[in-house]
């Protein structure tokens, strides 16, 4: 099972009785931010057509997580109240074989459903093939006046044209345990990577305890460093960019926390998709790790006996390689196949879904839609966080995704690509220690350019 975002909430779902998308960002106090780098006004609106009043069955394919299609089919129970002659058929499928199927019914031009939600590391093989087989939102998205946070809606557009509309914002916190710290006399915040590597001595000294588990078989860990440094897969025009030198610095660091400053351990088991990973956290071995805010509700999920004892902060920095105390991972869009007979059904359900569906009484992440960041529900206290009002921290984080610059994941039809070649030849050799950081990594590179004929 993988869950990232607003699979993640499936999760959620099941401790709270409710689950949420994302949005945009307000500033610091809560208010939104200006929004002069969120998608906003439009163009030339699509014509405006009657809604059908008769029987419109849309169908609608998603991860098989466990929570997805029970998310949606709450979802859909509200917006069967506006649009009664709407019925919404959810299809499930495992993570790779979803993406992989919709890739092949939309390049072979039949077969696909009306809507998908798609990983945004998966994305990327829904853009191959002569066209792309999803139909461009670009002007629906304008006609509509959706705030959305650009900087994430930048990882499903592609050559101008936008394919998906991101549900999260997905701001990055470290995430830590406070008794654990406090324990060891660790002084908060943790403000620069290298506090962070200091922190991390001192709770080896102290306590014995390890600061991290870094995946070896899984790239959680590695995007939010990844794009916190400016590094990306590939740059605008489709050249490989993983061997630049922000890249070098960021994986280094990574790879430094296991093998020189030996803070961290190679995760048990691979990655949080393994429940040996969560034995090491339950048992207290490791005392913190960074994410979204879709992960906690995974954290709380597998550890619920540890409520009370997180908090989160904002993610250390590195100036003037990584200046943001923030960075984006993981991610699902609202996508409409050009194989759907019912267009402007199925956009009227995105619609819906992003700037009317209601928020549920606990959030884990600010929904991809400025004008959600006003509810109060984002300063409520977190009781598995002590009661940390979290919701005030992701909404500034997110004030800082609406920056020009700010980090996200250049899209790219070989992405997937990238994604598997670097974990498999650069992670988890690296991790492991079986090759230095710069060493797998140059490989990684050699080999994608290979793989994409660079």
């Amino acid at each position: 099972m993988r869950i990232r975002s607003l699979t993640a909430l499936a999760v959620a779902l099941a401790l709270v009785g409710g689950a949420c998308t994302s949005a945009s960002t307000p500033g610091p106090t809560g208010t939104p931010a200006a929004t002069q780098n969120a998608t906003a006004t439009a163009s030339a609106s699509p014509t405006e057509v009657p809604f059908p009043s008769g029987p419109i069955n849309l169908t609608m394919w998603v991860t098989a997580d466990g929570a997805t299609k029970v998310a949606f089919d709450k979802y859909f129970l509200d917006y069967k109240k506006i649009h009664p002659n709407v019925s919404l058929e959810i299809d499930e499928f495992p993570f790779i074989d979803l993406h992989d199927k919709l890739s092949v019914a939309l390049q072979a031009g039949t077969g696909a459903p009306d809507m998908a939600l798609p990983e945004i590391t998966r994305f990327a093989l829904l853009l191959k093939g002569s066209q792309v087989g999803l139909v461009d939102l670009t002007d629906r998205i304008a006609a509509a006046g959706m705030k959305l946070v650009q900087s994430r809606q930048n990882n499903y557009t592609y050559q101008g044209h936008a394919y998906g509309i991101e549900t999260d914002v997905d701001p990055v916190q470290l995430f830590y345990r406070d008794d654990i710290f406090s324990q060891a006399g660790i002084q908060l915040p943790i403000k620069t990577w290298d506090d962070y590597i200091a922190a991390g001595k001192l709770l080896k000294e102290k306590t014995g305890k390890s600061m991290m588990a870094i995946e070896t078989t899984d790239y959680d860990v590695w995007t939010p460093l990844m794009l916190q440094y400016g590094c990306n897969f590939f740059d605008a025009n489709g050249q490989v960019a993983l061997g630049s030198d922000q890249c070098h610095k960021a994986f280094r660091l990574l790879v430094s926390f296991v093998q020189d400053s030996k803070i961290a351990i190679a995760a048990p088991g691979g990655d949080q998709y393994n429940p040996t990973f969560w034995g090491a956290y339950g048992k207290g071995d490791v005392a913190s790790m960074w994410g979204a805010g879709w992960m906690l509700s995974i954290i709380e999920a597998f550890v619920p006996d540890l409520k009370g004892k997180w908090r989160a902060q904002s993610l250390p920095v590195a100036p003037p390689d990584a200046p943001w105390d923030t960075s984006t991972v993981g991610g699902n869009a609202y996508t409409i196949t050009n194989q759907s007979k019912n267009v402007d059904v199925a956009w009227e359900l995105i619609k819906w879904l992003v700037l009317e569906k209601p928020l549920p009484d606990q959030i884990f992440s600010a929904p991809n839609n400025l004008d959600r960041w006003t509810d109060p529900k984002f300063h409520a206290p977190v009781e598995y966080l002590g009661g940390q009002k979290i919701g005030e921290l992701w909404l500034q984080q997110a004030n800082e995704l609406l920056q020009p610059n700010a980090p996200y994941l250049q899209p790219d039809p070989n992405n997937t690509t990238a994604y598997d070649v670097f974990t498999r030849t650069a992670l988890g050799p690296a991790i492991n220690g079986d090759k230095k950081a710069d060493e797998a990594l140059d490989e990684a590179v050699a080999e994608l350019k290979s793989q994409v004929g660079q």
